[in-house]
């Protein structure tokens, strides 16, 4: 948002507060019991009225003008957990992948006991390096593939965070 339209958010902000606080009859009647609202009555108004003065029609497009620059994304939300999911073991799995190739590595290669020379050494973490990457990319392929109970279980918002088509 720009500094202009801030300042106007702010200032329109208080003054339909302290209008709703001198004037409580203008609020609208809410019952004792339920569900507590999101907004203030003030920010409802002041959101409505930053809408309005622009001229945007829909939520939609006031959004796309009122979203902060791409560089100042504000970190995505954490989800809440219930319990054991079926994202539990999918994550299990994709870490014993990596330590199953590591292990594979060890058992053939010698692990430790083929860094004694420097050919070796650079021949056999580069086979380890090789292994791991191919792991890795397979396993990113089956997280993007949108298959339906990975989504359900990750999201796809946090299956994509960190790669080429994070929003």
């Amino acid at each position: 948002m720009k500094a202009e339209l801030d300042s106007r958010a702010t200032a329109l902000h208080v003054k339909t507060d302290d209008l709703l606080k001198d004037s409580p009859h203008l609020a609208p009647w809410r019952p004792a019991v339920g569900i507590a609202p999101q907004l203030t009555d003030a920010e409802l108004v002041t959101r409505a009225m930053m809408q309005a003065m622009p001229g945007f029609t829909s939520e939609a497009k006031w959004l796309r003008h009122a979203a902060p620059p791409r560089g100042h994304r504000k970190p995505p939300a954490t989800r809440r957990r219930r319990g054991f999911t079926l994202a539990d073991p999918l994550g299990t799995l994709a870490i014993l992948s990596v330590v199953a190739v590591v292990a594979l590595w060890v058992m053939n290669q010698g692990g430790p006991l083929s860094l004694t020379t420097p050919d070796r050494a650079m021949g056999s973490l580069g086979l380890l390096t090789g292994l791991l990457a191919s792991d890795l990319m397979i396993l990113q392929v089956v997280l993007l593939a949108r298959i339906p109970w990975v989504e359900r279980s990750w999201g796809h918002d946090l299956l994509c965070a960190g790669t080429c088509c994070a929003p």
